[in-house]
């Protein structure tokens, strides 16, 4: 494998902060402890903590209206609510940390790549935070999901619109 001389130096600055725990480290060891960190800030992100937080056991409660005539348009505009870690983490040990998207042959997609919290009923159309509503699907079937529930025609609207947005932090 060829590396940069950056590389170099942090991969040198990471076996001198070990020196205490891992003396003469090998760069194998230096490698598989700066994994096991990122993958426990990934994991963290996830919700998925070894000591989670007691949740009292209630049920989230269900903030939508009751269901608006077929053919209604009405969405939602307010701010969307906050998805509680026990959810995420219920939801993402149910589909296994994988696409649940379902495949017409039988299946499901199974990627890990670009993984993302999708509501089965859109939030924009009342959908709930509640586990039997979300869903972990890969990026590419989070936008046909939007694209099948909202039309090509609105979803390329929102991209073009969004690509000259800056975000909420400014940046």
């Amino acid at each position: 494998m060829t590396v940069s001389k950056r590389f170099l130096k942090k991969l040198d600055a990471a076996r001198s902060g070990l020196s205490h725990s891992i003396p003469r480290a090998s760069t194998e060891q230096v490698l598989e402890a700066a994994l096991d960190l990122l993958l426990e800030k990934q994991a963290r992100a996830r919700g998925l903590v070894k000591k989670p937080r007691k949740v009292i056991a209630t049920a989230i409660p269900n903030t939508a209206p009751a269901p608006t005539p077929a053919g209604h348009r009405h969405r939602r505009t307010s701010p969307r609510q906050h998805i509680p870690a026990a959810v995420y983490r219920a939801v993402w040990r149910r589909d296994g940390g994988r696409c649940s998207w379902p495949l017409d042959s039988g299946g499901v997609c199974g990627s890990t790549h670009r993984l993302e919290l999708d509501h089965i009923v859109p939030w924009a159309r009342w959908g709930d935070e509640r586990v039997d509503d979300l869903r972990i699907v890969c990026g590419t079937h989070n936008g046909l999901a939007a694209r099948q529930a909202f039309g090509a025609r609105c979803m390329a609207r929102y991209a073009r619109s969004s690509m000259g947005a800056t975000r909420p932090d400014g940046s």
